[in-house]
């Protein structure tokens, strides 16, 4: 059992130090969009995150680029500015990008833990506002 305590421990810590990145970072990108609009910084109240393991068919996570080839899962992170109906997209912790009134495609990936990669610009060129 003491292993297992071990393993799990560890698990723990990096699961919940991945998600204090993405929301520290959201958090930031939030309060500087807020303040250019004069408005007031995002109410814990106003921000959710969805968070699901995703595979990736390489350990780019999406990004490209030179990676260890063979079959990844790491987290994926949306955090919502509900106050603006802004999200933020991350994969494995690394920012992916920022959408704006996302539209019905964008939720229905999400509901499906399906989001495109970094460099997939065509599918989410799909997933922008269309509603």
């Amino acid at each position: 059992m003491v292993y297992a305590d071990r393993i799990y421990g560890e698990r723990v810590r990096r699961f919940s130090q991945r998600i204090e990145t993405v929301l520290y970072d959201a958090y930031r990108r939030m309060d500087a969009e807020r303040g250019d609009a004069g408005r007031e910084p995002p109410r814990p109240g106003e921000v959710n995150l969805f968070s699901w393991p995703q595979e990736w068919p390489d350990w780019s996570c999406g990004f490209g680029g030179d990676a260890r080839q063979e079959p990844c899962i790491e987290q994926t992170h949306v955090v919502t500015d509900d106050g603006r109906r802004v999200v933020y997209v991350y994969h494995a912790a690394r920012f992916v990008r920022r959408l704006e009134e996302p539209g019905k495609a964008f939720w229905v990936r999400v509901r499906t833990h399906d989001l495109p990669g970094a460099t997939a610009e065509g599918e989410w060129t799909k997933l922008e506002k269309q509603d």
